[in-house]
């Protein structure tokens, strides 16, 4: 096989793979690129392509600044979710700042919000929250699992949970306290 290059691929410069999914219902492989310099901040882009199709295209047109990561997609559905995070440096120390979780159509390239702090529910006594990763959706049931931190009072403080997020009505379902911020 003939050596190909990354921009032969719709692959945009400075960038590589980091993860590979594949949808089918609509035979489509999705791919979670992550930036190669790690002097520009750890951004990644979601892009797709048809099963048989030569090049990449990117999912939807984000900002310099926004991560796309955390890709999941079912099995049975035309759907992908990502979650969306505003990188900025101070310093020598990049943030990630939770901006949303998106959907992402893979029939009708449909880009929409899913999830972002005007539209989840949250439990008592948490009153702020940020996605960290996705981990998968559930068909059966329509929702998404995921970690997630919560902010509470003074009192109460932050805490890291695996939960559960029915896509209906965006309600948190802590499923684990994590005792770290990811395990």
């Amino acid at each position: 096989m003939a050596h190909v290059e990354w921009k032969e691929l719709g692959i945009p410069d400075g960038y590589g793979p980091f993860r590979l999914l594949y949808n089918p219902p609509t035979e489509t492989v999705i791919a979670e690129l992550r930036k190669l310099r790690e002097d520009t901040g750890p951004h990644r882009r979601i892009y797709i392509r048809q099963r048989e199709a030569q090049e990449y295209r990117q999912v939807g047109n984000p900002e310099p600044d926004l991560s796309c990561e955390s890709v999941v997609t079912c099995s049975t559905q035309p759907i992908l979710f990502f979650n969306a995070m505003r990188i900025t440096r101070h310093e020598r120390v990049f943030k990630g700042n939770w901006e949303a979780v998106y959907s992402f159509d893979l029939s009708s390239y449909a880009l929409a919000v899913c999830l972002d702090r005007s539209n989840i529910s949250l439990p008592s006594p948490f009153s702020d929250c940020w996605v960290s990763d996705l981990i998968g959706h559930s068909e059966a049931e329509n929702a998404l699992y995921l970690t997630i931190g919560l902010r509470g009072d003074r009192q109460q403080g932050i805490r890291y949970s695996l939960a559960r997020v029915e896509l209906s009505t965006r309600v948190v379902q802590p499923i684990s306290w994590l005792r770290a911020a990811f395990f």
